[in-house]
């Protein structure tokens, strides 16, 4: 049931509070199953074998998060305005996320139809990763503002955190289905039930969201593209905070960089099988059980910004780890280590915004930090990618590590947005 608020501020306080407990339930069960179901299409694994299958390219491996990155992050400033004037949001989220799983679901049928023609089936692949990553782009200012209309601030972190635990839980599970896929079926049936199975567990986990009780606002007239701009622009010059706090963002793309290659480099040059990198996905999803709740708690009690700093430490660690310990048996340290800054940063990021933002314009708040992170994390991997091919892996790692300790630093440039007046 959803009730148009006529007072402000307090009658849609007392809306949430009167729906908090079925609305944080029906976001659980979607944020359980989205990291269960890409489980399955993980991008540090499963994606890197599909596409070394079909070219011996790593600049085209590399495609692989640039393309993520530049679908997710650029998109979101050409329509955080648009949504900010939506009196509600979840329509909007439910249409572009549909739109994410028709695009798995495609991937899985050209698998098959194509696997013949690889080249058209590495440009198909390409199309879908491409149509999937956009959706999220276009979706995820809309889907913020959502959940910070519907959950409190202090319930998100555990919302996060339980849920990547278990859906963590479900990965494990899912890791070890998907090597006994790969490993009992090969190319490209293998990959084809993957991919369909991540189609089903995250159409299924979405079906609650179309549920959620989220109050309507008031309208709000529409900015022209010069208007949003200045608004955007602005935000930057006069919150000091939040702009240290997107340079942190921005730099952390090098370490982006270095992760994007831990699988390849452990196939290329440590001897991984399938086998292996199924068991490097079951220790991702088995590292996230555990961290997700710490760190959903510790940003809960602690703040956020306490988080991204250990998050980033052990981001730094994991390059450091792989030139340390170029054996595959210590290789599986650098994917705990890359799984810990993973679960942290990117649980406290995305928080964290919510927190800078006034509430009304949290999708511009959220889309602004994407934006300005777009152009390196897309460069960074196909940079990466190049180097790795004509000087080495080691030098993607060590430029991962540089930069990812610049970026620590900056984390003491700002103070945490709850204790900001």
């Amino acid at each position: 049931m959803l009730t148009v608020l006529e007072s402000p501020e307090k009658s849609m306080a007392e809306y949430v509070r009167r729906h908090a407990r079925i609305n944080f339930l029906l976001c659980f069960i979607d944020a359980v199953g989205f990291p269960a179901g890409l489980s399955f299409i993980s991008t540090l694994t499963i994606l890197p074998l599909f596409v070394r299958q079909l070219t011996d390219s790593n600049m085209l491996v590399g495609l692989i998060p640039s393309i993520g990155s530049m679908g997710f992050f650029l998109p979101q400033i050409f329509v955080a305005n648009y949504v900010e004037r939506l009196p509600k949001k979840r329509n909007y989220v439910m249409v572009l996320a549909s739109i994410e799983r028709v695009a798995i679901l495609l991937l899985a049928i050209l698998t098959v139809w194509l696997s013949s023609y690889q080249s058209w089936l590495l440009g198909g692949f390409f199309f879908c990763w491409i149509v999937f990553n956009f959706a999220m782009g276009f979706n995820s200012p809309a889907y913020s503002a959502m959940i910070s209309k519907v959950i409190p601030p202090s319930r998100r972190g555990r919302l996060y955190g339980i849920a990547g635990a278990i859906g963590g839980g479900f990965g494990i599970l899912s890791a070890e289905l998907s090597r006994r896929l790969l490993t009992g079926y090969g190319f490209p049936i293998g990959y084809t039930y993957c991919f369909l199975l991540g189609f089903l567990v995250l159409t299924v986990s979405l079906l609650p969201l179309a549920i959620v009780r989220e109050p309507i606002e008031p309208f709000m007239a529409r900015l022209d593209r010069r208007s949003q701009l200045r608004s955007a622009v602005s935000v930057l010059r006069k919150d000091k905070d939040y702009r240290w706090y997107v340079c942190s963002q921005i730099l952390y793309a090098f370490n982006e960089m270095g992760a994007a290659f831990y699988t390849v480099y452990a196939i290329n040059r440590l001897g991984a099988s399938e086998a292996d990198v199924a068991v490097f996905t079951a220790i991702l999803m088995g590292t996230g059980i555990v961290t997700n709740p710490f760190w959903g708690y510790m940003a809960d009690i602690f703040g956020n910004r306490k988080v991204l700093i250990f998050g980033t430490a052990c981001a730094l660690a994991a390059p450091v780890m792989a030139i340390a310990l170029p054996a595959l048996k210590f290789f599986y340290i650098v994917f705990v280590l890359n799984r810990l800054a993973n679960t942290g940063v990117w649980l406290a990021s995305y928080n964290i915004v919510m927190e800078f933002a006034p509430p009304r314009n949290v999708p511009t708040y959220s889309a602004l930090r994407s934006t300005l992170m777009a152009p390196l994390r897309i460069v960074a991997p196909i940079l990466g990618g190049f180097i790795a091919d004509h000087i080495g892996y080691n030098v993607v790692f060590l430029i991962s590590i540089v930069m990812t300790g610049i970026g620590l630093t900056t984390f003491f440039q700002f103070q945490e947005p709850r204790n900001r007046t």
